[in-house]
């Protein structure tokens, strides 16, 4: 992602600054909110200090324009450090696009931008925005954050009212917060001072959700058709309603379905032939044009077109399940290996994708209908583990998707080391692939070109530092397309110490590292989902090999996970048996010093034990 602004919502940017040796900041933003039944009206304002050409950056500003609502860039300029102008905007800089982004086909928005650049340090830069648009389905997303990356000096959000207008609002408790009321009207307002930037670390939740923030929707809007935000069950009712009545199969799309499905069994085999069915001819695109950001297009859109983006393949999909006599339900989620946690005390729109729910007999099925290569029935972690929002007329409630099972998490290699020739090692490697590379070894098979799984296995799967990657060869489940694992030879160099007459040879390194020091670490601790690691290693020993000595037997327990590593020596083999896991979970920053020593005793064994062999 480019660093740009994107005005009306927040952008994700991170860096490693404190606030005192930050080289850019916001200086001041206000936000202030007037509502008017359906109508709503938005003032914003940002001012930027610009102290280096490393944060210039900050002076290209994008203000978006989406689907109805109308937006005015009121005025922008460069200022000097004490607020004096020294250049003002012309209309003329203001350039307009559409705003489609690389899996949209149309999107209904705008996008102006423009820049203001100076070569004298430090300067300011300005602007000032006014939206207005008739219906919504949420009042306010703000944090006074613009970029997490830099440090925020002042920000307000202020709303405005009628006395007795109908709200839910959530704020964290680490604002300033005021209410007044006069003439009618209430007035709100929301302040932060003197934010530091917050960092992006390892393993720790995203920064919309740490950040202060303020959540504001209607008990009653209209966006689509008319709907209410009171409880979750209104709001999934809006969804519902919205997106009825598009199960407009064509005739002939009613008889391929049920010809490709008649010499099914099972319902559930029945269900999975038009699942692979809709992956094999049809793809993901986004589009959205006037309320498509939240209104599906019809079954017969997705039939005529052989594409859609969530909401209408999910539509497709169970349109279709209703040709055999299924029931299912369109469920909204809030996608992403590590996404804000939902807010369930404010019902609203938090969510940015749709799976499907199939209540089963004995179990539930839950289908992901954007993705070519995804198992039937199988959720990775993009959107395991969460609530969803099941949407089922006056029935709509969140649900809890489940997690990923303890097969599916784990990772499992067979790794044979040639150890004949001290100088270079031949290695092959057969491994069964957990959700950690699962999801993404599988995506790269599909949709991208040999050297893209090369790469992927070069930084994130093989576990020796120095090596040439010979060969990869994937291999399929049974009868399918699906990677479940993949079988690597490599050539390896420094893998064997010569030390006088003894050959000394280092072990495959685990993958896992933390990049913070505990003393430097700022934020809790999230691991959205298990690891766990089951290697068996075995060395091929010198057919002149003398006296060998295996290492002692490791093993660590922590209430974060475990680690052991064993060792036996078979004839002329080493074998050694590693098993690695952690668990999924929140802990406070207290916990991470504990985190830290038990993965750095991890690499510090990995590190500093060998398999020893005597000539």
């Amino acid at each position: 992602m480019s660093r740009i602004h994107r005005h009306l919502f927040v952008c994700l940017f991170f860096t490693t600054t404190s606030f005192l040796s930050a080289q850019g900041s916001l200086v001041d933003h206000t936000k202030n909110i007037r509502v008017k039944k359906l109508f709503i009206e938005e003032e914003s304002s940002y001012l930027f200090q610009i102290d280096s050409k490393d944060y210039q950056w900050l002076g290209h500003i994008q203000v978006p324009q989406y689907g109805s609502a109308k937006v005015k860039i009121v005025e922008a300029n460069i200022q000097d450090a004490h607020g004096n102008v020294i250049r003002k905007l012309k209309k003329s800089e203001i350039s307009k696009r559409s705003l489609v982004s690389d899996i949209a086909l149309f999107e209904d928005d705008e996008m102006r931008e423009f820049r203001l650049i100076h070569n004298t340090y430090p300067y300011r830069v300005y602007y000032k925005t006014k939206t207005s648009y008739f219906g919504h389905i949420s009042i306010a997303r703000w944090s006074p954050m613009a970029f997490y990356s830099i440090p925020t000096r002042h920000a307000s959000l202020t709303l405005e009212l009628d006395s007795g207008y109908q709200a839910t609002i959530y704020s964290t408790k680490d604002l300033d917060f005021t209410s007044t009321t006069s003439d009618g009207k209430e007035t709100k307002t929301w302040t932060a001072r003197d934010l530091s930037p917050i960092k992006e670390e390892s393993f720790s939740p995203p920064a919309y959700e740490t950040a202060p923030k303020v959540f504001i929707t209607s008990h009653d809007f209209f966006y689509g058709t008319s709907g209410s935000a009171e409880t979750w069950t209104t709001f999934g009712q809006w969804a519902y309603d919205l997106n009825n009545g598009l199960n407009d199969l064509p005739p002939e799309e009613k008889i391929r379905i049920l010809s490709m499905t008649r010499n099914d069994s099972t319902v559930q085999q029945k269900i999975q032939t038009i699942y692979e069915y809709l992956q094999e001819n049809h793809r993901y695109i986004f589009v959205a044009i006037d309320i498509g950001g939240h209104k599906s297009y019809p079954a017969s859109y997705v039939v005529k077109n052989r594409y859609g983006d969530c909401k209408a393949l999910t539509n497709y999909m169970r349109s279709a399940l209703e040709v055999i006599g299924v029931d299912s339900y369109y469920t909204l989620v809030n996608a992403g290996d590590n996404a804000p946690r939902l807010l369930t005390e404010i019902p609203g729109n938090q969510f940015n994708h749709v799976i499907l729910c199939v209540p089963m007999e004995k179990d539930t099925l839950w289908l992901e209908n954007t993705s070519n290569w995804s198992p039937f029935g199988y959720l990775g972690s993009f959107t395991q583990n969460r609530y969803g929002l099941l949407c089922a007329d006056e029935a709509s409630q969140l649900v809890k998707i489940p997690e990923l099972r303890p097969e599916d998490i784990s990772t499992e290699s067979k790794i044979e080391i040639n150890a004949e020739n001290h100088d270079k090692q031949s290695i092959s490697i057969e491994y069964k692939l957990g959700e950690e590379h699962f999801s993404s070894l599988n995506y790269y098979t599909k949709n991208g070109s040999h050297a893209d799984v090369e790469a992927y296995l070069k930084k994130n799967l093989i576990p020796f530092s120095n090596f040439t990657l010979e060969s990869v060869e994937p291999i399929y489940r049974t009868g399918t397309k699906i990677v479940d694992g993949c079988t690597v030879t490599i050539s390896a160099q420094k893998l064997c110490r010569k030390v006088g007459n003894t050959l000394a040879y280092s072990l495959p390194h685990s993958q896992l590292s933390l990049a913070e020091r505990p003393d430097k670490r700022t934020q809790p601790i999230r691991i959205n989902i298990p690891i766990q690691q089951l290697d068996s290693i075995v060395y091929q020993l010198p057919k002149a090999a003398g006296e060998v000595v295996s290492p002692e037997n490791f093993s660590l327990e922590t209430k974060f996970g475990s680690y052991s590593m064993q060792f036996f020596q078979l004839k002329d083999q080493i074998h050694a048996s590693r098993k690695f896991f952690i668990k999924n979970g929140d802990y406070p920053l207290e916990d991470y010093e504990e985190l830290y020593r038990f993965i750095q005793s991890i690499r510090r064994f990995e590190h500093n034990t060998y398999i020893l062999i005597k000539h």
